[in-house]
């Protein structure tokens, strides 16, 4: 993390990954889930595109996601989906270490996107 710091990541993003990590080490997934969550959420809204595919689209056009791994892409997605889920769409769904494993490491992809997209230029303010 310390990394991602260093390379200029905004420091609200840093210390938000800082909070997730310390919130699962305790095992309290949902406040893990939900602060992984944030992140990505934060960092999607930034990304041009009114449309999960928008963005996934604007993504692959700028070469941080690669076009020709459909896996990623879909890695992607399902990360954005699952985030929205946690954060504001079920409030009946629980967190399991599993869904916790994923919201994060979503979070540190997205942030490392968020990093390399700021430094171009390319992301909405």
């Amino acid at each position: 993390m310390d990394y991602l710091e260093q390379k200029g990541l905004d420091i609200t993003i840093v210390r938000n990954l800082r909070e997730v990590i310390m919130e699962a080490e305790q095992g309290h997934h949902l406040a893990s889930a939900m602060i992984s969550s944030r992140v990505i959420r934060y960092v999607i809204d930034r990304i041009p595109g009114k449309t999960d595919e928008e963005k996934i689209k604007y993504l692959t056009g700028r070469g941080v996601v690669p076009k020709d791994q459909k896996d990623k892409q879909r890695q992607v997605m399902s990360v954005m989906r699952l985030s929205r889920n946690f954060l504001s769409h079920r409030i009946d769904l629980f967190p399991d270490s599993g869904n916790v494993l994923i919201l994060i490491g979503g979070a540190f992809n997205l942030a490392k996107i968020v990093l390399l997209l700021s430094k171009k230029g390319q992301l909405k303010t």
